[in-house]
């Protein structure tokens, strides 16, 4: 820093700066050795205005003299402060490792944002609050915050979770037996913990209470015995071992609300009562939208909803509905279409989306419970009918990749129809298509007497399926207000026809963009179970099964508040925690290993500059400690 004296003005003064020369970048040039090199401009820049010369002669003989020692001054002062945070780190080449000590100079310094939405969402505070009443030495909180921490950044088992403390900056103090004992608790206090958890995510994150989205998946075991829950059912991953059920409920940024676990044989739509029930009952939901696929709503559920008096989203399949229904998905008449330039065909215009929707009794069966005349509860179904909002759509994009996808089955088809395929069980796909063809309906194999038998290979059959490529069904029964009506001062109301009106205009797109939404969480299940490994489960008591999914719970939804913070993708901010490491050089100095802009965008999100590339232990101690106040600084 110098002092600089600006030209005279018109008033006839001279004004007085401290300023400092820096250095800007001016493309490149060629240095001595003839080899490319980066190119700079010196500029002056103002620092602090002083005064006019002139008026300060009132004050220092000689103002010029006096403010360059006070320059000279600072920057002594400065260099000083500079040599005083300067570390020399002596390294001896020569040293060795002590084969007999277990020796780690790399933490894991990531895992602050966890520690960020670890505290904002105050889990925290309901642990150490549950843990006074019993009476246990350990930190209940400590361990399942290492749990969680570990899920994120290791996903390692209960045992290696304990084996990583020493990666990270925390005083997890607590024993292998601790950990095991602690997971009880946890199970025990889960409604609480949910409870908490959904209450902050309203309070900071602005949760859409309204719209839920409902969908099931389950977890395998590494055991080949069934017992009362592990059982042996249809896995998502195909394995033959037995699983868990977990039904999830999720909001419309793709934040868990909540979840319930169900035995590994029980069918996906039977878990949806039991699960509106505890959401309604845990977390006070009522009178909400809910969004499921069409595997999960039976007549039962819907039922169920509207005796609610609650709306609902679901799909339809248009292949198996009754021909009424196909006939009107089929007729041209009544469609909204988009359309675009066929390049293929002399430019004509050809359809890629079309849509149109109806109000339209439906019935539907419903599971109604009776004691027959000797006294035992037994079940029936019965016809119900409810008023729905049916929406069809087609989209060229569906159509070509139906065709794309039938393409192996009617290869398949074809060969048995030949002669040329003879094994002996076939998919349904590809029996479908041939005639005079008789199969095993128990076990799907052809009769053996049938090969020698005339086939055809059905192409009626095949033109009738492909009619309806491309065509998707929505079923709601969720309306909004028409033009003309007058606005209402709820949110939502219950009608006499029994539909869900809301107080705002709810177009068929809508409708549509309600429904999208259920990707989320079908994108959470992939999240949970490949990026926090949630499966396969080492537990094997009920409660531990429950704090291990309760666990992964958590973990989830800390990776969704980071998503909607910095708008990046779970799977990015899990590798870029994991990567965020500090590798300690001496006793008192730690250097950071990697940085990118991401980090930094990372950080920003809950309140952290990740650009230091050093830390002293005390710096460190104080950043880690920051982190556990976002949230709570204002």
């Amino acid at each position: 820093m110098f002092v600089k004296k600006l030209p005279v003005n018109k008033d006839g003064k001279t004004l007085l700066i401290f300023a400092e020369s820096i250095r800007i970048p001016n493309g490149y040039t060629t240095n001595a050795k003839g080899k490319k090199v980066k190119a700079y401009k010196i500029r002056q820049k103002k620092i602090k205005t002083i005064g006019y010369y002139e008026d300060l002669l009132d004050l220092y003989e000689d103002p010029l003299a006096h403010f360059k020692a006070e320059a000279k001054r600072i920057n002594e002062t400065n260099k000083q402060k500079k040599i005083e945070n300067t570390i020399s780190v002596e390294y001896n080449t020569d040293e060795l490792f002590d084969i007999n000590t277990n020796t780690n100079n790399l933490y894991n310094l990531g895992y602050v944002m966890i520690n960020a939405i670890y505290h904002e969402l105050e889990i925290d505070y309901l642990w150490n609050n549950r843990r006074r009443y019993t009476g246990d030495k350990f930190n209940h909180n400590m361990i399942f915050l290492l749990l969680v921490i570990d899920r994120i950044i290791y996903s390692s088992s209960k045992k290696g979770a304990l084996s990583k403390t020493d990666y990270f900056f925390e005083n997890f103090n607590f024993t292998l037996d601790d950990t095991y004992r602690a997971l009880s608790f946890f199970a025990k206090y889960k409604v609480d913990l949910l409870k908490v958890l959904n209450q902050n995510v309203i309070k900071r994150y602005n949760r859409n209470t309204d719209l839920l989205f409902y969908d099931v998946t389950n977890f395998y075991f590494e055991i080949d015995e069934e017992d009362d829950l592990r059982k042996k059912g249809v896995s998502k991953e195909h394995k033959p071992n037995p699983i868990v059920q977990m039904g999830l409920f999720m909001d419309d940024k793709g934040m868990p609300i909540s979840y319930h676990k169900y035995e590994g044989n029980k069918n996906d739509c039977l878990t949806f009562i039991p699960s509106l029930e505890t959401i309604g009952f845990d977390l006070d939901f009522d009178n909400v939208i809910y969004v499921a696929d069409k595997g999960m709503m039976s007549g039962t559920n819907l039922s169920r909803i509207i005796k609610e008096k609650s709306g609902y989203v679901i799909s339809y399949s248009v292949r198996k509905a009754d021909k009424a229904f196909q006939e009107w998905v089929l007729d041209e008449t009544g469609y909204e279409e988009w359309v675009e330039e066929d390049n293929e065909n002399n430019h004509a215009e050809k359809v890629i989306y079309k849509r149109k929707s109806r109000m339209q009794p439906r019935v539907i069966w419903v599971d109604k419970i009776y004691r027959d005349k000797n006294g035992k509860v037994k079940t029936k179904k019965v016809e119900f009918t409810i008023n729905e909002r049916q929406i069809v759509f087609y989209s060229s994009a569906y159509a070509k990749k139906a065709k794309k996808d039938r393409e192996k089955t009617i290869e398949k088809a074809k060969k048995i129809a030949s002669g040329k395929s003879a094994s002996s069980i076939l998919n349904k796909g590809a029996m479908s298509l041939i005639n005079n063809l008789a199969v095993n309906k128990e076990t799907g194999e052809i009769e053996s007497n049938q090969w020698e038998l005339i086939k055809d290979f059905d192409e009626k059959k095949l033109e009738e399926i492909e009619k309806l490529d491309g065509y998707y069904a929505i079923m709601s029964n969720v309306i909004g207000i028409e033009e003309n009506d007058i606005p209402f001062k709820a949110k939502h109301r219950w009608t006499k026809d029994n539909l869900y009106q809301l107080n705002k205009k709810v177009t068929d797109s809508d409708i549509i963009q309600m429904y999208k939404g259920l990707w989320k969480i079908e994108e959470s299940f992939k999240v949970t179970k490949t990026g926090l490994k949630a499966r396969p489960m080492y537990v094997r008591k009920e409660d531990h099964i429950e704090a291990h999914l309760l666990v992964c719970f958590t973990a989830l939804l800390i990776l969704r508040a980071l998503e909607v913070r910095s708008n990046l993708n779970a799977f990015q901010i899990q590798k870029l925690i994991q990567e965020f490491q500090v590798d300690e050089i001496s006793e008192n100095l730690f250097k950071t290993t990697y940085f990118s802009p991401e980090l930094y965008k990372l950080g920003k999100a809950v309140g952290l500059d990740l650009r230091k590339k050093q830390y002293t232990r005390k710096e460190l101690k104080s950043f880690i400690s920051e982190s556990k106040k976002f949230g709570h600084l204002n």
